[in-house]
């Protein structure tokens, strides 16, 4: 009888830093959701990439969300995950400047 063999929280790690290297945001939260489901513990690390990616996919609301979940497990994110998320808001605020823009009128 073959027996399911099932991936370690190390194991779904390992690809969670591949994708995020690789800059694939969306597939970096799938797995995230996974280990979830799978009753894994993300530890602090492998959320950390995911704000990272998130953040470098201009996925500023995931970003945020991701930090606030961290604090919510008494993660402490690093400096580089808190300046990744800040880097995606600021650079939605300057897309967002830049489409809002109002004619002044010059008088």
């Amino acid at each position: 009888e073959a027996r399911r063999l099932r991936p370690s929280a190390r194991q779904y790690a390992q690809a969670v830093a591949a994708c995020a290297s690789a800059s694939k945001w969306a597939e970096v939260l799938g797995l995230l959701h996974k280990m979830q489901d799978k009753k894994l513990k993300p530890d602090a690390g492998v959320h950390e990439l995911a704000v990272v990616a998130c953040a470098e996919g201009r996925q500023w609301e995931q970003a945020v969300s991701l930090l606030r979940h961290m604090q919510e497990l008494e993660f402490d994110p690093s400096p580089a995950a808190y300046n990744a998320a800040v880097g995606a808001c600021s650079a939605h605020l300057k897309a967002w400047e830049k489409w809002h823009r109002f004619p002044t009128s010059q008088g």
